[in-house]
């Protein structure tokens, strides 16, 4: 039904040979709109994050391969599957959008990246 939310846990799964890049991507279909209130990373090895933006490119950080933000900038609560980590203001991901992560893996060896977002999914009028 349009106009409705409902719980929703906004997933992807990303798997990294070593010292290789990739993208987790988070994206909402055409009639839907997301908004995330925490954020789960579950790992097998050592990554940084070297950007996060929308399909407009709209960033989410000013990191970049020079200066990333390695995984033990976060809570081991985030990064464990322990618990989710709260974030500061919702994360929006309008319909036919996406949240790119872009990641490198620093742990040399195979390593799988499991990104859970937990939020509300919205129906939007067709």
């Amino acid at each position: 039904m349009a106009g409705t939310k409902r719980p929703y846990f906004l997933t992807d799964t990303l798997a990294l040979a070593g010292s290789a890049s990739g993208e987790i991507v988070l994206r909402v279909g055409s009639n839907e709109r997301f908004e995330g209130h925490s954020v789960m990373i579950q790992r097998t090895g050592n990554f940084d994050i070297t950007a996060i933006k929308n399909d407009s490119g709209l960033p989410f950080t000013n990191a970049d391969t020079g200066d990333p933000l390695n995984q033990s900038m976060f809570p081991d609560d985030v990064l464990d599957h322990d618990d989710f980590e709260k974030l500061d203001a919702p994360l929006i991901i309008e319909k036919s959008d996406a949240l790119t992560i872009s990641v490198t893996d620093t742990s040399t060896a195979s390593n799988t990246l499991r990104c859970v977002v937990k939020g509300t999914m919205e129906s939007l009028p067709t």
